[in-house]
Order: C-alpha cells, then sequence, then structure tokens
C-alpha cells in the first residue's frame, strides 16, 4: 500500500530499528509501511476510536504481521506504558491538541528517545514547547500536497543543547554585523532593522523567534520548498495588511503582521546567506 507525500515524509523521520508507537494509527498504513520496509521491527498503533482501529487490525492481518504490529485502544498516552516504546508518532491533529497530549503524560514522553510530530495547524507553538520542554529539534521535513504545505519534526530528548537554534544564532549575529558595516560604509540599499547591531540577547531571542516561526532546520538546510512557503505565506500576511481599516483598534492586529514579515525577509536573508 502506498503513503501519501505527507505520511511518507512522516514515516521516513522515524529512526530506524526503533520501537515506535503510532498514536491515533487510522487504517494503520505508516505502522504497516514501517515494518515492511525494515524501519521498525515491532510498531505500538493505538487510536482512541473502535471503527479506526477494527480497520487496521483487517490490514494488519492481511499483510501477515500480526505478530509485529500491536494495535490497542487508547486515548492519546493513557493505555501506553512507560518504556513499552521508544518514540512515537503523533500526525494529523492540531498543534494545540498535540501539546495537551504530550503535557498529561510528560513522564512517558521523556522516557522516548524520540517523537516524530505532524502537527496541522499552531506549528510554531509545538516547535516552542518541544525547545521549552527538554527536546532538541533534530530534524525538520516539508511537502507539498493538494494544495496545502504540511510540517514533521523528528525531536530527541536533550538536556540543554539546542543545535539549530545555536546555529541560527551565530549565523544571524554574523548577517547583523555584515549588514551595520554596510549601512556604516553606505553600500546598503537600505537599513535592515537599523544600522545598529543588536545584544547577544536580543540576537538571541529573535533567534528563537524565528526558528520557531519557520523552523531553523528548514533555514540553515536550505529545504528547497520553503522559499514558496516564504513567499506564500508573504503573500497572505500582505493580503490581511491591505485589508485591514485604518482605525486604532486594528493597530495592534497591524503591527503583528508587519512582525510577521519581518520575520519572513529575515528568514529569507539566513536562507540565502
Amino acid at each position: 500500500m502506498e503513503l501519501s507525500k505527507r505520511m511518507l515524509m512522516v514515516a521516513d523521520l522515524v529512526p530506524a530499528n526503533s520501537v515506535c508507537l503510532d498514536m491515533g494509527c487510522d487504517h494503520g498504513f505508516v505502522a504497516i509501511h514501517l515494518v515492511q520496509k525494515g524501519i521498525c521491527p515491532k510498531v505500538l498503533a493505538t487510536d482512541l476510536r473502535e471503527g479506526p482501529l477494527s480497520a487496521a487490525k483487517e490490514h494488519v492481518e492481511a499483510m501477515g504481521l500480526t505478530d509485529r504490529i500491536e494495535l490497542r485502544l487508547s486515548d492519546g498516552l493513557q493505555n501506553v506504558q512507560k518504556g513499552e516504546v521508544d518514540g512515537m508518532i503523533a500526525a494529523g491533529m492540531g498543534g494545540k491538541l498535540m501539546i495537551r497530549v504530550l503535557e498529561e503524560e510528560m513522564e512517558k514522553v521523556h522516557n522516548m528517545t524520540y517523537l516524530v510530530l505532524q502537527p496541522q495547524s499552531d506549528i510554531p507553538e509545538v516547535r516552542t514547547f518541544l525547545r521549552q520542554n527538554g527536546f532538541q529539534i533534530q530534524m525538520e521535513d516539508m511537502t507539498y500536497e493538494d494544495g496545502k504545505y504540511y510540517f514533521a519534526i523528528l525531536a530527541k530528548v536533550s538536556s540543554r543543547e539546542q543545535m539549530y537554534y545555536d546555529a541560527l544564532f551565530d549565523r544571524m549575529e554574523e548577517q547583523y554585523f555584515l549588514h551595520a558595516l554596510d549601512v556604516a560604509e553606505g553600500k546598503a540599499e537600505h537599513e535592515w532593522e537599523g544600522a545598529m547591531i543588536p545584544s547577544r540577547e536580543e540576537i538571541r531571542e529573535k533567534a528563537y523567534l524565528l526558528g520557531d516561526a519557520f523552523g531553523a532546520a528548514l533555514i540553515l538546510e536550505h529545504h528547497d520548498l520553503l522559499p514558496s512557503y516564504l513567499n506564500w505565506r508573504d503573500g497572505i500576511e500582505e493580503e490581511i495588511l491591505e485589508k485591514l481599516p485604518d482605525s486604532e483598534e486594528c493597530t495592534l492586529r497591524k503591527q503583528e503582521v508587519l512582525q510577521t514579515r519581518q520575520l519572513i525577509n529575515l528568514a529569507m536573508k539566513i536562507y540565502n546567506s
């Protein structure tokens, strides 16, 4: 059975030779793919609904994989034991729901070696949650399918290191310094957020903001789809700005849109550097 581009992207992030939990397994296609392709020796596939789990059971049995794929009814991680799996997949749910599910079982989650997450919404919030709760984003991927962009994240437990965010900070610090020199020497066509170099603390906070918004890994690894996504997002923000009435009530919203467009411009600048 062939996976969609979105779900294939998710499956490709799962570390090899790991026992994986596919939370919200739906019809079990990802679990079957992981076992058939030799990525996982065993998969625990769960869903909170009897219907999808019954369909998954039929598919697993048809493939002769009942000894390697266990199916279980579970709301989130409630019926998953600590240490039972090496890592987990959570795909196809909203970002806020995903965060809530993880927060409710943080002891179990921190006992895993990896998380593969594919939030359908609130992606910056998911990245922020991971960064602030002891996880390092090790890889990100994105794809475009049926008129929509999808993002997937591989995160691992980390005591404090934030590889891509630290690298983004270094790149941004360099860019601010070089641009300030260009402005001072009259070489820059326009000032980029002013000619003064921000403090290291300010640059680090902006690196967190930028990395959470658009994916530090996607920016630094020059993902080929990121420029088209950023251009699409900038067009959306421009339309919003044009439609906002010139009133005091909309001042804050206008500032938010302008700040987002500024981040998009910064992301493109770092991407192209």
